[in-house]
């Protein structure tokens, strides 16, 4: 790390040399912490408890890399692949207050920075969906602890506008075959749930607020609750959540125009996907 700052042959201090670093004194700290731990964990594995903030790893993660620190570089990037930026839809539906590396809001703008900074395409699927919810507060970037303001470059912010919109026919189509009609064997009340279904359907559609559904919006808990259908069609209506949300989430890298290595392969890919990056 001091070999790479180099030091001032003509100032000392103590009758050493002086190093200046132009980093912030808050980055610092984080990484300094990590290479003079007071414990022998550093991040948190799939099998612990420890949490880091993400301001933590991406200043951790900033600095490895420019001071070429590749096995703490390694590590923090590693972390970040298997808590908030996996391939598994299921951690992804975790609540941020309840992940080992908690991230929210303008904070996936620093998350698609380092997945360009360090080429960990892994992270920028779900971090460009994040970021591409942003609306108009997407342009203002993401404030760092230490005061500094990050932005996407505007190849990635055109990314996220046009994946906007082709999340938003990907909504249309996950809940046209959500609430499609169910099959008459499967209802438990004969049939009798049609008409409750169809008027479900109209009133999810109608309702105001269906555009700011997230797109990987889980729809179990409220069709769980729902006390008008029989037990059959709720079955037959959280299987078509799970396989729907799936769908989603595997079409994400070519929503965005991303090549993923390991990503879980969707059946549409190809179809209309923009050019990889």
């Amino acid at each position: 790390m001091f070999a790479t700052a180099g030091s001032k042959d003509d100032e000392t201090l103590d009758g050493c040399p002086v190093v200046p670093l132009s980093d912030s004194p808050l980055d610092l700290v984080h990484l300094l912490r990590i290479l003079l731990p007071a414990s022998p964990l550093c991040y948190p594995t799939a099998n612990s408890a420890a949490t880091r903030s993400f301001d933590e790893v991406s200043a951790v993660v900033r600095l490895a890399h420019k001071y070429h620190i590749q096995s703490i570089e390694d590590q923090a990037i590693r972390a970040l692949q298997e808590h908030p930026f996996t391939t598994d839809l299921s951690v992804h539906s975790i609540p941020p207050g309840k992940q080992q590396i908690p991230i929210q809001g303008a904070q996936f703008i620093g998350a698609v920075n380092l997945s360009r900074l360090t080429d960990t395409p892994q992270v920028l699927p779900l971090a460009l969906l994040r970021c591409s919810c942003l609306g108009g507060n997407l342009l203002d970037g993401w404030k760092r602890g230490d005061g500094t303001t990050e932005y996407l470059s505007t190849a990635d912010i055109k990314r996220c506008f046009d994946g906007r919109v082709a999340l938003a026919q990907e909504q249309f189509l996950l809940l046209s075959r959500l609430f499609d009609t169910i099959p008459f064997a499967k209802c438990m009340a004969r049939g009798a749930c049609a008409t409750q279904m169809a008027n479900i359907a109209r009133n999810v559609v109608s309702k105001e607020d269906l555009v700011k559904k997230p797109p990987l919006h889980d729809w179990a808990p409220s069709i769980r609750a729902t006390p008008v259908l029989c037990e059959g069609c709720k079955e037959v209506l959280l299987d078509r959540n799970k396989v729907e949300r799936q769908r989603t989430w595997e079409s994400l890298p070519r929503v965005f125009g991303v090549t993923v290595e390991g990503w879980p392969k969707s059946e549409s890919d190809g179809a209309g996907a923009a050019a990889p990056a």
